[in-house]
């Protein structure tokens, strides 16, 4: 194969045989028939633009162009991470029966009992060190751990509001066992068990991320490649604001705006997820009217408290383009990759679906690379997805920000106890799964 170089551009001879000798255009005297005619003029053509080319072009093997194929080489051998699935042995232990055992290995349909939830964390001893830390364990108190389950059930059985818990646990007895109540709580003390002046918002921070840390060491995440993106969680409050104050009944709440669209008046949810196996790593709270662009930087610094490193490889959405996110990645050797806004006066690199990225900020420059990357960013609203409608979390229940803030890590919490429960029982298949393990199953 010869590659031929002209002013406008090059041209791949694949017929050797057009190089032997100088070819000769002449008609023979064999009769031509009319369908034969027109094949003939249209080689004469071609041979011709082949003849003029090589009188005016620079012929070069492509052994000259090693140097270049090693590098288009590299640059496809580049590893992105696509969207997997950790594998499991079926569970042999004596934490389930052996019909649950025979159920889980061969009955796919099959998707597990609530109480499998909380057998393969130490859920109960975890919060009642911290309370025995902290010396709120009280007699007249009811304990954190029956609370805590009692919200996951919450979550995890898509009840909006307090009441519809309080109903559940009064019709249901096996339900009321499993959070531990021999008499079942009002909602005050449900909505009020994060107050300062009793538990605080911050054994359910500590629980999630011993969850998360949980999951990483069994290979349910790697934080290699992430994403960060924020949503809406509604307020129950009222969308107007009251006339004397001008805030909202939730002072804590903002109006949420995208794309000229309003959304609602809540809370910014703004959650980092691990793009290789779907799972939340991070979780932050914020006013729904807040600019996602510096959060960023926050977002990573606290990833990094609480993980001791940073991820290898981010990929976000164009609000949080900037260049001191970009600079600020560079600085902690992550590779970031954020999709740029286009204004028509920069040169930026973009992919067929039209996705731009700054030039002097990414490593690797390929729209195919960069398109897989930019891709791979859609888990984040995925994830979302899986929590406003398989757990039906979109709407709080009361108003606040520390009630905010416990209404994103309850359903962080029932996220990981999902993956780490799958894993144990050998179905990986309903790591991610909303529906896994939502029913109790009476024998």
């Amino acid at each position: 194969m010869i590659l031929v170089f002209k002013k406008v551009g090059f041209y791949i001879q694949t017929q050797i045989l057009d190089f032997i000798g100088k070819v000769t255009l002449r008609r023979t005297k064999k009769f031509v028939t009319q369908k034969t005619e027109p094949k003939k003029r249209k080689k004469n053509v071609r041979m011709k633009k082949i003849l003029s080319e090589i009188a005016s072009g620079v012929q070069k093997t492509l052994d000259k162009f090693t140097s270049v194929l090693r590098k288009v080489k590299e640059r496809v051998s580049k590893y992105v991470p696509s969207f997997k699935t950790p594998k499991a042995s079926p569970y042999t232990g004596d934490k389930l029966t052996e019909i649950e055992k025979i159920s889980y290995l061969c009955k796919r349909t099959y998707r597990g009992d609530l109480r499998h939830l909380f057998l393969f964390y130490p859920f109960d001893e975890r919060l009642d060190a911290w309370e025995r830390e902290n010396h709120h364990q009280n007699d007249y108190r009811i304990p954190l751990r029956k609370i805590a389950k009692a919200l996951v059930v919450m979550c995890k059985k898509r009840l909006p509001y307090y009441t519809d818990l309080i109903i559940d646990l009064e019709e249901k007895p096996a339900l009321a066992d499993l959070c531990g109540f021999k008499s079942i709580p009002t909602a005050k003390v449900f909505s009020r068990v994060m107050d300062k002046e009793r538990m605080g918002i911050e054994p359910f921070r500590e629980l999630f991320y011993d969850l998360s840390k949980t999951s990483r060491s069994l290979g349910l995440w790697k934080g290699r490649l992430v994403g960060l993106d924020g949503s809406l969680i509604k307020s129950n409050t009222s969308s107007y604001k009251n006339k004397e104050t001008g805030e909202y009944t939730d002072k804590d709440a903002g109006l949420y705006i995208r794309k000229n669209y309003i959304k609602g008046v809540g809370h910014l949810s703004y959650k980092m997820d691990d793009l290789e196996y779907g799972l939340p790593i991070l979780i932050q709270r914020y006013k729904g009217s807040s600019n996602e662009n510096p959060l960023y930087r926050l977002a990573i610094d606290e990833f990094y408290g609480f993980y001791g490193f940073y991820p290898k490889t981010i990929s976000v959405d164009r609000g949080m383009d900037s260049v001191a996110n970009n600079e600020y990645s560079v600085e902690k050797g992550i590779e970031a990759y954020l999709q740029a806004r286009d204004f028509g006066n920069r040169e930026l690199v973009k992919t067929e679906k039209g996705k731009c990225f700054r030039p002097e900020y990414i490593s690797v420059n390929d729209p195919s690379f960069l398109e897989r990357i930019a891709d791979r960013r859609s888990e984040c609203e995925r994830s979302f997805s899986r929590d406003k409608c398989g757990y039906r979390r979109d709407e709080m229940s009361n108003r606040g920000a520390i009630e905010a803030e416990l209404y994103m890590l309850i359903t962080g919490i029932t996220t990981h106890l999902t993956a780490i429960t799958a894993y144990h029982v050998g179905r990986t298949d309903l790591m991610r799964s909303p529906t896994a393990f939502r029913r109790i199953i009476l024998g």
